[in-house]
């Protein structure tokens, strides 16, 4: 990790380690980004197809860098609801978000979970 008079290189990344306990390392397995977000293989193997997250292929086991992780934190926002208060339709291509848990959820809950948004089609 960062030393405390240095500002982190990925701040986002880093934070998640240390709730987690776990070390910022060189290169991160499929295992480690799914104990970093408290989901399974192929939920990171469904963002790795889905291209919002970024695979490579080194060698060994490891295939994500630590700016791919905090690249794809970074770009893990939420859309806004719009004013008329209903949510943006999303593609169903796409892989489902991942949503972290603030406050009293979080102790109750204790990882990050994945959910799937249901939208129906009222006319």
């Amino acid at each position: 990790m960062a030393n405390d008079s240095e500002a982190p290189r990925f701040p986002l990344l880093e934070e998640m380690l240390r709730i987690k306990r776990m070390p910022l390392k060189a290169g991160f397995t499929n295992g480690d980004l799914a104990r970093l977000f408290g989901v399974s293989g192929r939920a990171i193997c469904a963002r790795v197809q889905s291209g919002q997250l970024t695979s490579r292929n080194l060698p060994g086991r490891a295939k994500f860098l630590p700016s791919d992780v905090e690249e794809f934190l970074r770009n893990s926002k939420r859309n806004p609801r719009r004013k008329d208060g209903e949510e943006p339709k999303q593609n169903s291509k796409e892989a489902p978000p991942i949503l972290f848990l603030n406050g009293p959820a979080s102790s109750v809950f204790g990882r990050l979970l994945t959910f799937r948004r249901e939208t129906s089609d009222s006319g």
